[in-house]
């Protein structure tokens, strides 16, 4: 299932508009078609709210942007609570969608009522999880009205995932994601790419409507781009995209060295383009318009590379004003006028030069 056909059944989650929140969708037109501000004005509305319901994780991934949690995570937990004091917020009050995230958000008890919560709200809900505890708190997650779910695949959760998908796939549409390091291009490259065609055949065989590959990011505190597919290893990289178009029948391709076709509900994969490490010219990231990345007490970044020092820029529920402080204003600036220095937050990131991962 490609993009058109995603956007389809999100038309469809909200009676094709009619169940979403008043002004929602006259909103996302605004971002969408209209100027971009870099100071947002007075009642601005993000037309997507991205909460980090726990801190926790069963995971420990080396390029997780969050980090670890810490010891006093339940300091961090989104309760029924702060989510309705959050959710109450003018800034939220159009938002089309709400996606809980961690962290890993199956591990919050109360996730399916704060799904409930939202769903009240007239927003649509998804959830981003590492999928391994799906196959018990999935039909609660229907119920409570999950309408996306992207699941995140991982090596070491592969052969895991394989049971527990097949088992939950029809609840509700799964999209799945692979975070592709540039010594796994490297590693894989060795065997005809044929570790990348196995990850695209189980999560289509899993039921997945599509795969998204990631592009590491470098986290702004470590600076580390070794694991980032840049433009010199384009070549291999593209080998490697030709590869899986040769060997894989009944599979849609999209993105970077795909033709665009007409729309499909073919399983579909899509390859972001390798990210530049000097500033391109065309900056396409809309990530500090499009969403607030936060966290249960309302301490925000701008983005996800910023996520492991929540709170670096403001709190939106102490002080709404810091929404524009004034690093936030210059990063806005930067990616509006191409001719300005790119602010070093934003050096290596693949949302500069991938419109399609900065905005739904």
């Amino acid at each position: 299932m490609d993009r058109f056909f995603r956007y389809c059944h999100f038309l469809k989650s909200s009676n094709f508009g009619f169940s979403l929140p008043s002004g929602a969708i006259a909103n996302y037109l605004k971002f969408k078609l209209g100027t971009l501000p870099d100071i947002l004005p007075s009642g601005y509305s993000f037309p997507i709210l991205d909460i980090c319901a726990t801190r926790r994780c069963n995971l420990s991934c080396s390029f997780c942007t969050l980090g670890g949690f810490p010891k006093d995570w339940q300091k961090f937990e989104l309760t029924p609570q702060k989510f309705e004091n959050i959710l109450a917020m003018d800034m939220f009050k159009k938002s089309i969608f709400v996606v809980l995230e961690g962290g890993e958000p199956l591990l919050n008890k109360d996730l399916p009522e704060l799904v409930a919560m939202a769903r009240a709200k007239k927003h649509l809900v998804g959830l981003i999880t590492n999928g391994l505890l799906l196959g018990e708190r999935a039909k609660d997650l229907q119920r409570a009205g999950v309408c996306d779910m992207q699941v995140s695949v991982y090596d070491n959760t592969y052969d895991k995932l394989t049971k527990i998908l097949p088992s939950v796939s029809h609840l509700f549409p799964m999209n799945a994601s692979y975070v592709l390091l540039k010594s796994k291009l490297e590693q894989s490259a060795n065997n005809n790419f044929s570790e990348i065609i196995d990850i695209i055949k189980m999560c289509k065989d899993a039921g997945c409507a599509s795969l998204k590959f990631n592009i590491v990011v470098s986290t702004y505190s470590t600076r580390d781009f070794s694991e980032i597919i840049t433009d010199t290893s384009a070549a291999m990289y593209s080998d490697m995209i030709s590869v899986c178009k040769n060997n894989l029948k009944g599979v849609s391709f999209s993105g970077y060295n795909s033709k665009g076709g007409l729309p499909t509900k073919q399983f579909t994969v899509f390859f972001p383009a390798p990210t530049l490490l000097e500033a391109p010219t065309k900056r396409a990231c809309r990530v500090p318009w499009m969403l607030l990345n936060m966290d249960a007490n309302g301490n925000f970044v701008p983005c996800c590379v910023l996520r492991e020092n929540y709170g670096m820029h403001g709190n939106v529920l102490e002080d709404v004003d810091s929404l524009n402080a004034d690093k936030l204003v210059r990063i806005r600036r930067s990616l509006m006028n191409s001719t300005l220095p790119l602010e070093p937050e934003c050096v290596g990131c693949v949302k500069l030069i991938d419109e399609y991962m900065s905005t739904i």
